[in-house]
């Protein structure tokens, strides 16, 4: 299975609530054959006083049109 980035990955920055360090977020979906096949949320923490830290999210799933989408419903 091949694996790629979308091409609308988005980022934002935002303050450490411990040490007032900046923090990096970005976001974007990931495609197999084309298709969003997973979401990935990734945050790097540069504290001032500790390490660095990196946390990553993946979420797989599936989106869009079809008995397997996503549905919020009652």
């Amino acid at each position: 299975m091949s694996l790629t980035f979308g091409p609308d990955r988005q980022t934002r920055e935002f303050e450490c609530e411990c040490c007032n360090a900046p923090i990096e977020r970005a976001w974007n979906f990931i495609y197999s054959g084309g298709a969003p096949y997973a979401v990935y949320f990734a945050n790097c923490y540069h504290h001032r006083d500790r390490d660095h830290d990196a946390w990553i999210d993946v979420i797989f799933g599936t989106w869009g049109d079809g008995p397997d989408a996503w549905d919020d419903g009652p």
